[in-house]
């Protein structure tokens, strides 16, 4: 199953279960402007119920600079639960009530360390090579550009207690770095040699920069912001919602919690 809390913060969640709103705040008005993510919490909870039965619950904590990140799997697996992880994360969202529009900019980190083999010759000779330790760090800069609509109410949900983003454009640059470590811990700063063995031997990477630019059609990408609360500076998003599926692959989805934004 897709894993919906790691699309939801580039560019929060979309199409959800809606809860409803008590009191509609959401004007033009108190919208027009920036608005910084300054804190919130996210839990996502995964239960798969065809085949193999396993629970994952993926917890992710806001502070307005970083992302705090605890996975945990039951029944715990051979490998043990993935380590919690820190990483700088900013999210933003400029509403203009003028044009109707928005521009949504986020920008993460995220840090993996692992060990593999280099050479230090480039034919990759076997008496060459070594175990050295690798800090792969990925950083993605990321705007969504689109319009918005104030809602209207429906059934118990309050006019003005929710919003649809409809995006129409999406721009990501993600530049990776590589560094090593030899075994003794220094740094390594010749370079080193990699065998992938179905292209042969070739320089390892130190840095990498990809560019992808998706563009969307009317109503083909939007989400839905129940707003619990607003202010002239602050804005309470709640990012309530579940999915289930049912058949020989059964599982469910639920997400809980809520992001506060405040006015720049």
């Amino acid at each position: 199953m897709k894993n919906l809390l790691n699309s939801t913060m580039a560019f929060a969640v979309l199409a959800f279960a809606i809860t409803s709103c008590k009191k509609g705040d959401i004007t033009s008005k108190r919208l027009d402007g920036t608005w910084k993510l300054t804190s919130g919490s996210l839990t996502q909870v995964e239960t798969s119920s065809g085949g193999s039965s396993s629970t994952t619950t993926t917890n992710k904590v806001y502070d307005g600079a970083n992302e705090k990140v605890t996975v945990t799997i039951v029944p715990t697996p051979t490998f043990g639960n993935p380590a919690v992880k820190t990483n700088p994360y900013t999210e933003e969202y400029t509403f203009d009530r003028g044009e109707d529009s928005f521009t949504a900019k986020v920008l993460s980190t995220s840090v993996s360390t692992y060990q593999n083999t280099y050479y230090t010759t480039p034919t990759c000779d076997w008496n060459s090579g070594a175990l050295y330790t690798v800090t792969e760090t990925e950083t993605t800069n990321s705007t969504a550009t689109g319009n918005f609509t104030i809602m209207g109410s429906t059934g118990d949900i309050e006019k003005n207690s929710r919003m649809v983003l409809e995006h129409t454009k999406h721009e990501d640059v993600v530049t990776t770095k590589w560094t090593y470590k030899s075994s003794t811990g220094a740094d390594v700063t010749t370079q080193l040699y990699k065998d992938d063995f179905n292209n042969g031997c070739s320089a390892a990477e130190a840095t990498k920069t990809e560019n992808e630019t998706k563009t969307f059609s009317a109503g083909y990408m939007s989400q839905v912001w129940t707003v619990k609360s607003m202010s002239s500076s602050e804005m309470v998003v709640d990012l309530s919602g579940s999915v289930t599926r049912t058949g020989t692959n059964a599982a469910s989805t639920t997400l809980t919690g809520e992001i506060t934004y405040k006015q720049d």
